[in-house]
């Protein structure tokens, strides 16, 4: 393959794959993971090789390749790691029956099913990922990449306003309830305190 179409390729998955899932990791998790910077650090180093103009244009062909590798690699993380804050923040939701009625912009019926497919599409990938190790990625990627797809359909339907709104309600009547305990227990204490002290005088003259 021409030197030109090798960096073309890298250019070109670069920006249509790698830049979008890591803007959605980034984006969504607000931090930057180290498993990605490695990646990222690696492919740059081998980049840099690529274009050293001390090199053999073999040498540079290997170099872009595994530059391309370590792209890849970064590309395919960014979809684990966004699935696992995914799931973490899904089944939060989908555990709570009050959340899935007043936080979703979609019947519980619907959400539930694309949850679930969700899911199985994930473990799809998963199981994908695990026969193929070893070969190329491009497809394990995909598969991840449309199982992401169906996440964001459910993503797309969640209120975070709704979801902040609740969470917030949920804490203040927690502490509420924590508070009227407290009261009741206190005044109880007073009451029984006032209503002993005659008992005792009565039994113990």
């Amino acid at each position: 393959m021409a030197q030109s179409t090798l960096i073309d390729s890298y250019r070109e998955y670069y920006f249509s794959t790698f830049l979008p899932a890591y803007a959605d990791l980034t984006g969504y998790t607000l931090m930057k993971h180290k498993e990605i910077l490695y990646s990222i650090d690696s492919a740059n180093s081998h980049l840099m090789k690529y274009l050293s103009p001390e090199l053999e244009p073999n040498i540079q062909d290997e170099n872009i390749k595994k530059a391309m590798t370590h792209l890849e690699r970064a590309t395919l993380d960014c979809y684990k790691l966004l699935w696992m804050h995914f799931e973490k923040d899904l089944k939060s939701l989908i555990s709570d029956s009050e959340k899935r009625v007043l936080c979703v912009n979609m019947s519980e019926s619907d959400l539930l099913d694309r949850y679930h497919k969700a899911e199985f599409a994930i473990v799809d990938s998963r199981r994908f990922e695990l026969q193929n190790v070893g070969l190329d990625l491009k497809d394990t990627i995909e598969k991840y990449k449309n199982a992401f797809q169906l996440v964001k359909t459910i993503l797309e339907n969640v209120d975070p306003k709704a979801l902040e709104m609740f969470d917030k309600k949920r804490k203040h009547n927690k502490w509420r309830d924590i508070g009227i305990a407290f009261i009741i227990g206190l005044i109880a204490g007073i009451i029984a305190s006032i209503i002993a002290v005659p008992i005792i005088r009565f039994l113990f003259p």
